[in-house]
């Protein structure tokens, strides 16, 4: 029998076949980074009503954009910035036309994002701390420093030399199912003006409060959770 001559090209050709591993396909691409936190949500474009997130596997290489495609995303609503605000005037009584100074800001705390609402309304200075997911009010206060004239006279209390137990009856009156086991009160003195000042506690949040001893203005309020 005829030899056929060696030839190392061949054998080494066959050697790189075997080799080579079945069923290979290109890469599949990256899938899309998913977002996964508030802040990141936020980050994306949070003074929006809504903002769609991804999942990795939600992506499965087609092209199709039918529901099945969109299976797996994940949706996370926010209150915007103007309901942010309507909110904070709504529970403050207080109109758009009337606030003067309006400022809405964003900050993330304890792990939620949070609107800041600032406003001046009838000499006094307003501030809220609202949910940005849920529309709840976190915090509240209102401050007439700036303009000692002014204040929130919840009642009809105006006789001059107001008592302790007229200002304690004020106070509890901002906030409804509260009664005397929730409040501390005390007398004081506040740029030569008497005041009433304490603190309630009630229902997981603190009220810190302070009211002028003339005529039961509310100077300053402040609410936050404990």
């Amino acid at each position: 029998m005829k030899k056929l001559p060696f030839n190392p090209a061949i054998i080494l050709a066959a050697l790189c076949l075997a080799l080579l591993p079945t069923g290979c396909s290109p890469a599949d691409p990256p899938l899309t980074q998913a977002i996964t936190s508030d802040r990141e949500l936020m980050a994306a474009g949070g003074n929006r009503t809504s903002i769609q997130a991804k999942s990795p596997s939600s992506f499965d290489g087609s092209a199709s954009d039918g529901p099945s495609a969109h299976a797996d995303t994940a949706t996370a609503s926010y209150l915007d910035a103007d309901q942010a605000m309507q909110l904070a005037l709504s529970h403050a009584g207080v109109t758009q036309d009337s606030a003067g100074h309006l400022k809405v800001g964003t900050d993330y705390d304890d792990g939620r994002f949070q609107y800041e609402v600032e406003f001046e309304a009838d000499g006094l200075e307003y501030e809220y701390e609202i949910d940005a997911a849920t529309g709840e009010i976190l915090q509240y206060g209102f401050d007439s420093s700036q303009s000692p004239d002014a204040g929130f006279k919840p009642g009809s209390e105006t006789a001059q030399g107001l008592t302790e137990e007229q200002a304690r009856r004020i106070a509890l009156s901002m906030v409804p199912g509260t009664d005397e086991s929730h409040i501390r009160i005390s007398s004081g003195y506040d740029d030569g003006r008497k005041i009433f000042e304490g603190k309630i506690v009630y229902d997981g949040m603190e009220y810190e409060f302070e009211i002028d001893a003339a005529d039961g203005t509310i100077l300053e309020w402040d609410a936050e959770p404990v």
